[in-house]
């Protein structure tokens, strides 16, 4: 074997080891590099988890202290305690007294609210009666002391073996003695809001978990129900002694994300953080097998794609040691049909290539191609000359032609003449001749090209060169062919004129017999390097370029396209764009000004809209307590004198009653106005049929004897905050059903559809329908088509429903027409994830 086969065995190896360890290397950093991501984004969102989580926790217990605070100052409460306390056998007394204990209860969502004298007996309860709870009758003596309300934290009642979190509000008399009446307990069941919204998680996971806990001496309590254990609720504790457990390292006061093992032994990896104005902790958690599970799919598939990189690199040197053999034989056989090969083309060759006597010009030998192009036979041929299918020539003139061939003046001749062939026609070829000597013969060889399209083209081009130098002369935009001239090391430093146009003079006032063959430089100094450099990158690169710019020597703007027609040369077309810069300049500033004027006024909107949200729940929130007298005393005032006063007094008694409890609906409706404004969001993918359903059962649950056709075609989920989404449903479906109610027909129907990137769901009704040319009132607040006596409302359903809608990016309208029924559509956008 030679030394060069060897070496070539030895490059293929060792290319193979290098495709290898390139391989390897390339797929370890991809790996690590992809590991150190996936964990940083995954910190990131336990984090934004945990911040969610732990606000939402934190406004949770601040709107449960203010609902105490609330009833502690309620005024009409005092009123009916001190009426209780006077009288505590009057049954109506009692009866109006446990009523409002019960509103009380429904009202703000309490398990259980009872009343208690300053001696810790009950003496009346809304929501069953248990003595005390220890964790209570520990702070009871304490409220009743200082006169001021305490919250009590997760407790376990040894009644009902239930948790609960508690408030205790010393109720006193106003007068100047400010007698102890006793204390309202208030005892809020966690698993009505607290463990659900904890147990929530913004994405589907099989392990992930949000855990409240608290410190208890040496050990931290979990404080709600866990996703892998149950009946857990303050009655599970690991000790501070285990500190890999995400739990202990909270009440510890670590925070952050770690790794650990949870209270099943199971490795995870938690973000722990205190929940801001309480002794709570937050853990989020979830398991590193389950976080790590795609880590190593990811995993396997490089491997798996390595290996496919690494088959086909031995695949192909393979291949390539197999054909470096085969080549090798392939040359040795190549060589023994070299002559053969070569009288093969030159017989199908379809250029013409003749052989003649360079004695008697008579053909020794034609081709296929000189033969089927001149018509002839090579019977036919053997009797004439090369002359005598070149009608330009004589025998004369052919030898004359021919002769510095002859005298060895020329090795090769080339001309162009014409043929004739054997039909008459002739046609134009160019002629490559040289002679060759043969043993004791001279032949003349002619290679002939056919060109007789290439004299079409060239004068196809001859007539086009003339129409493009009366375009270049007459065109309005100034153009200009360049030579590029660089310095010693090969940078552009100058250009030279070679052509320009009329209108290249107009629009710079240069004269072409000043340019032409100068360079720029010379003819103008103060030519700026960008030029010089931006055109030396077209010439050198071929790259054209388009752009605008300023020429200080000239003193005005063009708007330019450069390009390289052949290599160190550039061409530029342009226009005088001075007066568009101006114009543009004159509209920037004014769009500056006005941004700036928007930008203003949006910062007052936004002020003044946050300044009038603040103000309507403040003002509506503490016009509750005065409405709620005058419905109290006017009510008693109907019980207790409604004897006393003749029909008209009774009249006006039920006016001032119906028009309070009216203006407290209105004020409802303005607070949950007021709270969608301001809530945060919780998204979450929503089964948007099975809701819609629900919905219209609840609803339809008002009117048992009614009978409705009810319609619920096929409707997409969607992503959004299930509890805003299902009030629009709500909304839509109760105004459907009640303007409904009076129609001969009664038929709902919902559905649902996808259309470009919005999922647009509607409900249908043939109700009383509206007038169209009022649609755009149906969504203000306060806003109604019909009378109050016609249909209860307020006016305020449709405004919530349109800013929920708007709140998720959606849209929302209606059509309807009298008395044929209304449509209400809502639009949310496509969230593929």
């Amino acid at each position: 074997m030679s030394k060069a086969r060897i070496g070539t065995y030895a490059f293929y190896i060792i290319a193979f080891a290098l495709i290898i360890t390139i391989t390897v290397v390339a797929g370890y950093f991809y790996y690590a590099n992809y590991e150190k991501h996936f964990r940083k984004e995954l910190e990131k969102t336990l984090s934004a988890i945990a911040e969610l989580k732990a606000s939402q926790i934190s406004l949770w217990r601040k709107e449960r202290k203010g609902d105490a605070e609330a009833v502690f100052n309620n005024p009409v409460l005092k009123s009916e305690i001190k009426d209780y306390f006077h009288d505590p056998l009057n049954s109506k007394i009692n009866e109006t007294f446990f009523e409002y204990l019960k509103k009380f209860k429904e009202y703000y969502g309490y398990e259980r609210v009872c009343f208690f004298d300053k001696n810790g007996v009950e003496k009346i309860s809304s929501g069953g009666k248990f003595p005390l709870s220890s964790a209570v009758l520990s702070r009871f003596s304490e409220a009743i002391a200082t006169h001021e309300i305490s919250i009590i934290d997760l407790y376990i009642s040894e009644y009902d073996g239930k948790p609960y979190l508690g408030a205790i509000l010393p109720l006193f008399d106003e007068g100047p003695a400010g007698e102890i009446l006793g204390a309202m307990i208030l005892n809020v069941d966690p698993y009505n809001v607290l463990y659900p919204f904890i147990e929530k998680w913004p994405s589907p996971t099989k392990s992930a978990e949000t855990i409240i806990v608290r410190r208890e001496g040496d050990y931290a309590v979990f404080l709600n129900e866990l996703k892998f254990q149950k009946n857990t609720a303050l009655k599970l504790k690991i000790p501070l002694t285990q500190r890999e457990a995400p739990a202990v390292k909270a009440v510890l006061g670590e925070t952050g994300v770690s790794e650990g093992i949870d209270y099943r032994g199971v490795k995870v990896i938690a973000e722990t953080r205190p929940i801001k104005d309480s002794p709570w902790f937050l853990v989020t958690r979830i398991d590193l097998d389950e976080v790590y599970g795609p880590l190593r799919e990811r995993f396997f598939i490089m491997v798996f794609f390595m290996g496919i990189i690494l088959l086909v690199a031995a695949l192909g040197v393979s291949i390539l040691w197999s054909r470096r053999d085969a080549d090798f034989y392939m040359k040795q056989l190549e060589s023994e049909r070299e002559n053969a090969w070569l009288q093969d083309i030159i017989e199908k060759s379809l250029n013409e290539i003749f052989v003649f006597s360079a004695e008697t010009l008579k053909f020794k030998y034609l081709n296929t191609g000189a033969r089927r192009n001149l018509g002839y036979s090579m019977h036919e041929l053997y009797g004439l000359t090369a002359y005598n299918i070149k009608p330009e020539f004589t025998e004369e003139t052919f030898k004359a032609a021919i002769a510095p061939l002859v005298k060895k003046e020329k090795q090769v001749l080339v001309f162009e003449t014409v043929h004739k062939r054997k039909d008459g026609s002739l046609y134009d070829v160019e002629v490559h001749l040289q002679l060759i000597e043969r043993e004791n013969e001279s032949l003349f060889l002619a290679v002939i090209n056919d060109i007789t399209e290439r004299k079409k083209i060239e004068k196809a081009v001859l007539k086009n060169e003339q129409q493009y130098r009366l375009l270049f002369k007459n065109m309005t935009s100034g153009f200009a062919l360049h030579e590029i001239i660089l310095d010693d090391n090969k940078k552009p430093c100058d250009y030279r004129f070679i052509e320009v146009n009329d209108a290249f003079e107009t629009l710079t006032g240069a004269r072409s017999s000043e340019l032409i063959g100068n360079t720029v430089k010379t003819i103008m100094p103060a030519t700026e390097d960008y030029w010089i450099e931006t055109y030396g990158k077209v010439a050198l690169t071929g790259e054209a370029v388009r752009f605008e710019n300023f020429s200080a020597a000239i003193g005005k703007y063009f708007e330019i396209l450069a390009y390289s027609p052949e290599p160190g040369k550039f061409a530029t077309i342009f226009q005088d764009i001075t007066e568009r810069k101006a114009i543009e300049k004159q509209i920037r500033e004014l769009n500056d000004s006005l941004e700036k004027k928007v930008a203003e006024r949006t910062v007052q909107l936004e002020s003044s809209n946050k300044e009038l949200e603040a103000f309507a729940y403040s003002v509506s929130h503490d016009l509750r307590a005065p409405l709620r007298a005058i419905d109290g005393f006017s009510r008693f005032l109907a019980e207790d004198y409604g004897d006393k006063l003749d029909a008209e007094g009774n009249r006006l008694i039920k006016v001032v009653r119906d028009n309070t409890q009216k203006m407290d609906q209105l004020i409802s409706d303005l607070l949950s106005l007021s709270r969608i404004t301001r809530s945060e969001m919780s998204l979450a993918i929503i089964d948007m049929k099975k809701m819609a359903q629900l919905v219209y059962t609840e609803a339809l649950s008002q009117l048992p004897d009614a009978s409705y056709e009810f319609i619920c075609g096929q409707i997409p989920e969607a992503q959004g905050d299930p509890n805003l989404i299902r009030q629009v449903w709500h909304n839509l479906i109760s105004n459907a059903v009640k303007y409904t109610s009076k129609s001969p027909v009664k038929k709902i129907e919902i559905g649902g559809y996808r259309q470009s990137e919005e999922l647009i769901f509607f409900v249908k009704d043939s109700g009383v329908g509206f007038n169209a040319d009022y649609v755009n009132k149906l969504f203000g607040v306060f806003q109604r088509l019909h009378k109050s006596e016609e249909f209860e409302g307020n006016g305020v359903g449709l405004a919530i429903v349109q800013r929920i809608i708007h709140r998720h990016g959606g849209r929302v309208w209606a059509e309807g027409k009298i008395n044929e029924g209304a449509a209400f559509y809502f639009t949310l956008p496509v969230k593929e994830n």
